[in-house]
């Protein structure tokens, strides 16, 4: 561990790693469920540590004792009110950092991207991999971010028309979706998405249905309330990130109905041994299979000084985010800099993927229009877009195609 000390004790001797059965727990902070535009928790953090049972509750300890706090259970969103729960964070965080995967998660572009998902996924899907090597999802889910954060009123009814199709289930409120894209010129990136949803408006509906009714099905009827909800896809993820470390998942979490309403899905992953890898733009992801010990153990956080860990690293960190200029946000961030933290946020800055998955959007709706193959020449395109733009760059002294 990090060598800290708390109360004279040298902290970490209680921790092991096991290269074959490892114990995790996992809590988040930020939690809105299916509403992600809630201004007042904009990031959602999810959090996962992977200790063994002795540790966590030697730190549990230890932050106690060592700054005299008398609760008994660790809650980060009331330790961060008081000088002596901020040392406790601080020692927790010092002690925990290179054990613990984060998922933090940008609230509206995480919606943008759900987006994005519905609309285009259904029409591309027989090449999707082409599209998703070249991040044109991000790039989509990007443009609703921008024009969201530059209070775009149009952007912003299109969202929220779409979060309530989602939350609904009711393929009918598309139209609502469409009226607001409708303010927009076919000029715009925004009227650009305009026009590729008229054009395949069968289809995208089609596909939302065919979502919608999987989502309905006797095993996962439940798993459609939540549909627009980040604790299942966090905890997917860093599940798939460990099955690539460890070859046996032990798994806590703080009760959670959106888990706990998942937990017949995660069970088809017990007892697997087995590896599948997609492949896109020849980077590999981690293996979208992995091996659990059991059924996800729901908890309750009183019970449990793994998931109090958990939820202090996660209420923490997204404490942080939210002041930045604090100097304890500082330091909390400074701690977490041996922390594996996945984005899930807006790159604004790659500029070469704006401007090839401009041509590309222009070069869907042209073909769209024309009712022409999409994908024809796609591949050449994609690659004349990729040499033009430092060219582009030179003229403009930008690539933002935005």
């Amino acid at each position: 561990m990090g060598g800290a000390t708390a109360g004279g004790v040298e902290l970490g001797r209680a921790m092991t790693i096991s290269k074959r059965t490892q114990t995790f727990y996992f809590d988040e902070a930020g939690y809105t469920g299916n509403n992600l535009l809630d201004p007042s928790q904009p990031v959602f953090v999810y959090a996962g540590v992977a200790i063994d049972r002795d540790f966590a509750s030697q730190l549990h300890a230890e932050a106690l004792a060592c700054y005299g706090i008398e609760i008994q259970e660790l809650k980060g969103a009331n330790l961060v009110k008081s000088p002596k729960g901020c040392k406790a964070i601080s020692l927790i965080l010092e002690n925990i950092s290179g054990y613990s995967h984060v998922v933090v998660a940008n609230k509206v572009y995480a919606l943008a991207g759900k987006f994005s998902e519905y609309i285009f996924k259904p029409v591309l899907a027989s090449h999707s991999s082409l599209f998703y090597a070249i991040d044109f999802h991000k790039y989509i889910a990007t443009l609703l971010y921008i024009g969201f954060e530059a209070r775009n009123p149009h952007v912003i009814e299109t969202l929220k028309s779409f979060a309530e199709m989602m939350r609904s289930t009711d393929v009918r409120q598309f139209e609502a979706v469409l009226s607001s894209l409708s303010h927009f010129d076919q000029s715009d990136p925004m009227g650009a998405i305009l026009a590729f949803s008229l054009c395949h408006r069968k289809r995208i509906e089609t596909g939302i249905n065919e979502m919608n009714e999987m989502r309905s099905v006797k095993k996962f009827d439940a798993v459609a309330n939540w549909t627009l909800d980040l604790s299942m896809t966090a905890l997917y993820w860093l599940l798939a990130s460990w099955g690539e470390k460890f070859e046996v998942l032990e798994v806590y979490c703080d009760e959670s109905k959106p888990i706990r309403d998942a937990k017949d899905f995660f069970e088809a992953f017990i007892g697997r041994e087995d590896k599948v890898y997609n492949l896109l733009d020849n980077q590999s992801s981690p293996s979208i299979v992995y091996n659990l010990s059991g059924p996800i153990n729901l908890v309750d956080s009183k019970e449990s000084h793994g998931v109090q860990i958990a939820d202090v690293v996660s209420s923490s960190l997204a404490y942080a985010l939210k002041n930045p200029n604090k100097d304890i946000a500082k330091e909390w961030l400074q701690l977490t800099e041996g922390m594996t933290i996945t984005p899930l946020e807006p790159d604004l800055n790659n500029q070469e993927r704006n401007f090839v998955n401009a041509m590309v959007l222009r070069e869907l709706v042209n073909q769209s229009v024309r009712g022409e193959d999409l994908f024809k020449n796609m591949n050449e395109l994609i690659t004349r877009a990729k040499s033009l733009s430092p060219e582009y760059a030179r003229e403009h002294n930008t690539l933002n195609a935005f």
